[in-house]
């Protein structure tokens, strides 16, 4: 299925920056989502989003995500 770039300007991706900019407020206190917001803008390593997964063999694999929610090597 082939999306055009007009449609995606307003769709934002599961997990990338204005995706959890979006969900802040309900998800933690005024204070708490001033300080994520002010991380993920300056860009410092105090905030981090990160994916979790569990293979067959019970192994947690992580892997961070980058600013548009893709894996980072």
């Amino acid at each position: 299925m082939l999306v055009t770039l007009e449609l995606t300007e307003s769709i934002t991706i599961p997990m990338d920056n204005i995706w959890i900019n979006k969900r802040l407020d309900k998800a933690v206190s005024e204070e708490h989502a001033a300080k994520i917001r002010k991380s993920l803008f300056i860009g410092d390593s105090n905030v981090q989003s990160n994916l979790f997964n569990i293979n067959k063999e019970g192994k947690i694999i992580i892997n961070q995500l980058n600013e548009k929610a893709r894996k980072m090597k």
